[in-house]
């Protein structure tokens, strides 16, 4: 398997697990292609999320699917021992709306980003609510499954 394609297929695996809540007070207004500085972990403040799209899930609310970049996630599989960018991550507005700190720009790369979209969608609806933890703790999540 492709190494980009493994990357893909781990997120809807991860959110079948994405349970719990996050709070934060008046969700901001996402928009597709905004860049938005997050509280990132130890080591990747050049982190960003990319808004690619929102969208309404059935007894969720908004969810808004990002791409990841500057993430420094250690992987064996992965060249030079990490991923640098997740072509997608589907997280729950109110999760997103208490990781992110600041509005960069809004014409964010996005390449990559629909390739991870579809291939979530090919999966199961099950876990297609998004994630409810924050940027952060989904990172580590991507971290310690890739490295089972």
């Amino acid at each position: 398997m492709r190494e980009h394609t493994w990357r893909l297929l781990l997120i809807p695996a991860l959110c079948l697990g994405a349970a719990g809540s996050a709070s934060a007070a008046d969700p901001a207004r996402y928009e597709p292609g905004q860049v938005w500085r997050y509280h990132t972990r130890p080591g990747e403040e050049d982190s960003r999320a990319v808004v690619g799209l929102v969208e309404e899930a059935d007894g969720v609310g908004r969810v808004v699917h990002i791409k990841l970049t500057g993430v420094a996630i250690k992987s064996a599989a992965a060249q030079n021992g990490l991923v640098r960018d997740v072509s997608h991550v589907p997280m729950r507005e109110r999760a997103l709306s208490a990781s992110v700190t600041s509005l960069e720009s809004e014409d964010g790369n996005l390449d990559g980003f629909r390739e991870g979209y579809e291939a979530w969608l090919r999966q199961p609806k099950q876990g297609r609510g998004g994630f409810s933890q924050t940027l952060s703790e989904v990172v580590a999540l991507i971290q310690a499954a890739l490295n089972r």
